[in-house]
């Protein structure tokens, strides 16, 4: 009588067990499982006329069309710088103007 009862709670024991199993586990469907991404929410509104508007921020380098090295014939501190960089210039355009107080009193040496 005591191996039946222990027979009985075993038994008891796995069926409790395969139907705790048996609930967790998903059934499969008799069809083959797609795997199709979940439904995305989305906002429906009416349709609308606008001008968009994009504007984009980018990081590199510019470069001119022509560039000149512009250099004096004359060594001098400079007095007066006439433009900035990025100016745009015509041909014979002053741009920065020498210091000449050296160059006067040359002359008047020379005069004397």
């Amino acid at each position: 009588m005591k191996k039946s009862y222990i027979f009985t709670v075993i038994a008891l024991a796995v069926a409790f067990i395969g139907l705790q199993i048996f609930l967790r586990t998903p059934q499969m469907p008799n069809e083959p499982v797609s795997r199709q991404k979940p439904p995305v929410a989305v906002e429906v509104t009416p349709v609308m006329q606008e001008t968009i508007l994009e504007i984009g921020t980018y990081t590199g380098t510019l470069l001119p069309e022509s560039q000149f090295i512009v250099a004096p014939k004359i060594s001098g501190k400079l007095e007066k710088i006439m433009v900035d960089i990025g100016d745009e210039l015509e041909n014979g355009s002053l741009i920065a103007v020498l210091d000449n107080d050296e160059y006067v009193q040359q002359v008047d040496q020379a005069r004397a």
